[in-house]
């Protein structure tokens, strides 16, 4: 059993979460929304949150019994060892892609925005080298920490930006709401279920997680700050620029962003905007590659991983290259493979446990 000292509490796991969904809110839910649902996209976090809310009920009823457990050890407590061995390789194996998209993401946004023209694997080299060395030295507790400031810095400038931009918004772009609007709303929940299933995600390292008595409570606290702030980000941008435009945008929120300024004097906001977003990619990094390290001490039963930090590393460099040759390529992927597995590994594979351990009455 790990010491407490190493373990972080359900709170701050929620807070990592916070900031793991923010740059995936940004990049994919936006576009998404705009492209399926239009004028009518900011409602659609709404029906996420009723979607969303049965899964913290289930996390909750399997961890009243199996609270030192991570969820892979759940899994194959549960489903038996050699299904449950079979789950978490699938896990390892996404854990993987996700990592190496995400990396990716992260090096191309430097990239295009702050350092242009020169070559994106120095950049993957410096993210994936950092990431390593702060997972390898530091552990979960000190990401915890850098979630906690990164989270307050993240929120008061998305507030403070969501703040100077209701004078520049537009009714008109965000209305009329219809019948019509249902079957397009329901749609552009996939991109949006698909970066929330990172609260789920979140207990592949709960053997790491103190306070899971309290997972209905603060989960319930954490979704909704989520569909709180998905639905400001969606009226701010789309209200700004209209959904077509905002469906043409490879980075739609900042384009929107570059559209406020204050008596012609506070401007660039975007600035900002963008070092938040790198920052918060980073934490993604870092998360995902703690994550899946944890996932392969449960598939292999090791007792130390840290010493695999660097190696996975240099694995999910070539795998960065490999995956992604332009930020085209890569939202591709994401809208079309990422978001639907996200939601079966997210959602359906815990649902399924719960089914399961109530049969065989071990939850």
């Amino acid at each position: 059993m790990l010491a407490s000292k190493n373990k972080i509490s359900i709170r701050q796991a929620m807070i990592i979460l916070l900031c793991v969904t923010y740059s995936p809110s940004m990049r994919f839910i936006v576009a998404s929304g705009a492209k399926e649902a239009k004028q009518a996209a900011w409602l659609s976090p709404i029906i996420s949150y009723v979607i969303v809310m049965p899964i913290i009920l289930v996390l909750h009823s399997i961890y009243k019994k199996h609270e030192n457990q991570s969820f892979t050890e759940v899994i194959e407590d549960i489903l038996g060892t050699v299904a449950g061995k079979i789950v978490t390789v699938f896990y390892a194996v996404f854990l993987t892609l996700m990592f190496s998209l995400a990396t990716y993401n992260n090096a191309d946004k430097l990239v295009a925005s702050v350092y242009p023209n020169q070559n994106i694997m120095i950049f993957i080299a410096v993210i994936l080298f950092a990431v390593a060395f702060i997972t390898r030295n530091g552990g979960i507790v000190v990401l915890a920490r850098m979630s906690e400031i990164i989270f307050l810095m993240i929120v008061a400038v998305f507030l403070f930006i969501a703040v100077l931009a209701i004078k520049d918004i537009k009714i008109s772009r965000i209305t009329p709401i219809s019948h019509l609007d249902i079957f397009p709303v329901f749609k552009a929940n996939i991109e949006i279920l698909g970066v929330w299933a990172h609260l789920p995600f979140i207990f592949l390292f709960s053997n790491y997680i103190n306070k899971k008595e309290k997972i209905t409570k603060v989960c319930n606290t954490a979704l909704l700050l989520i569909t709180f702030l998905t639905i400001v980000v969606l009226v701010v941008t789309i209200g700004l620029l209209g959904a077509s435009t905002v469906e043409l945008s490879p980075v739609p929120y900042v384009t929107a962003v570059k559209q406020i300024s204050v008596f012609q004097v506070l401007e660039r906001l975007e600035a900002a905007e963008l070092g938040l977003w790198v920052i918060a990619d980073f934490i993604l990094s870092a998360i995902l590659l703690f994550t899946a390290l944890n996932v392969f001490k449960s598939l292999f039963r090791l007792s130390d991983t840290r010493p695999l930090a660097g190696i996975y590393s240099v694995i999910i460099f070539f795998l960065a290259i490999m995956l992604g040759r332009n930020l085209f390529e890569v939202q591709v992927l994401g809208y079309s493979i990422i978001s639907p597995v996200n939601i079966f590994f997210g959602y359906i594979i815990p649902v399924i446990v719960f089914l399961v351990g109530k049969v065989r009455k071990k939850i």
